[in-house]
């Protein structure tokens, strides 16, 4: 089996390469270390299919995810440019590579209502990209999954695009005070990158279509996250609230198992054991 990853240098990806290259070969594909140079922003590369040759699976996991949460012009259209057009240039790809699977990792975000105050270009694009994906696919039949992957944590890799998730994580490890808005009860869902890795190697193995949700199957506050750290590193962190100041919203979704029914495994990290293993490989606490 031969597996092109586009978006080779992200923490997915290397995370991901671990697991596939005990039964498959690699070849990463994007703009920063990667076997072959890609980039989604520019028209269709010439040539890259002649110098990787017929690939058994792609998976698209390259992604923009935007500068700040202001959604500026020049996001908008990073984000459609890489998000969705890049998708469809990645399927390009794949027919030419006569890839027998696409595997496009999206986000639980696509599901976001428009009217949702956490959706943004990043969401937006990222569904066009499903479309696009779900379009190119059925004109050239090649079977396509698509997985929608909550926020993921525990690479150090992962910290650039959880910037608030990391940094409460970092002030308890500090013996920082914490202070939440409100009671701290707003909710999120968080899905450790090593169960993701293992659902996709899963998905790879067994031919899985369709399109799926990948999310831990429970939700944790804010107050229930800083509250794990402080247990699990043993801090002298003190958490407050600030009650003039409202809660702020749930951004969670509807769990389904489907997927995880299908290929006979379930997120298994919790969040405690989460913390407890960035503690260990990417702290000097204490």
């Amino acid at each position: 089996m031969k597996i092109l990853l586009v978006g080779g240098s992200s923490s997915l990806a290397q995370q991901l390469i671990p697991h596939l290259s005990c039964y498959a070969d690699i070849i990463t594909a994007g703009r920063h270390n990667c076997d072959i140079y890609l980039d989604l922003q520019n028209p269709e590369e010439k040539g890259i299919a002649h110098k990787i040759g017929d690939m058994t699976v792609l998976i698209h996991i390259a992604a923009y995810f935007g500068k700040s949460l202001k959604d500026d012009q020049e996001d908008v259209l990073k984000a459609e440019t890489v998000n969705a057009l890049g998708t469809y240039k990645a399927c390009l790809l794949a027919e030419k590579l006569k890839a027998q699977h696409v595997i496009y990792i999206s986000t639980i975000f696509t599901q976001l209502d428009d009217h949702s105050p956490f959706f943004n270009s990043y969401a937006l694009s990222k569904r066009h990209g499903e479309e696009l994906a779900a379009f190119f696919c059925a004109q050239y039949k090649i079977p396509l999954t698509i997985l929608r992957p909550a926020q993921f944590y525990g690479s150090i890799l992962c910290k650039r695009h959880q910037p608030f998730f990391y940094k409460l994580l970092d002030d308890v490890f500090l013996g920082k005070t914490i202070t939440l808005y409100g009671t701290g009860k707003a909710k999120r869902n968080y899905i450790h990158i090593d169960d993701v890795v293992q659902v996709i190697d899963r998905v790879v193995k067994q031919r899985v279509t369709g399109t799926y949700q990948c999310l831990y199957p429970q939700n944790i506050s804010y107050k229930e996250l800083v509250q794990t750290a402080i247990n699990v590193c043993q801090s002298n962190s003190r958490l407050i609230f600030n009650t003039q100041k409202a809660d702020g919203f749930d951004n969670t979704f509807c769990y389904t198992p489907s997927l995880y029914q299908q290929i006979g495994f379930e997120p298994q990290i919790t969040l405690a054991d989460g913390i407890k293993d960035y503690l260990i490989n990417h702290k000097n606490y204490g």
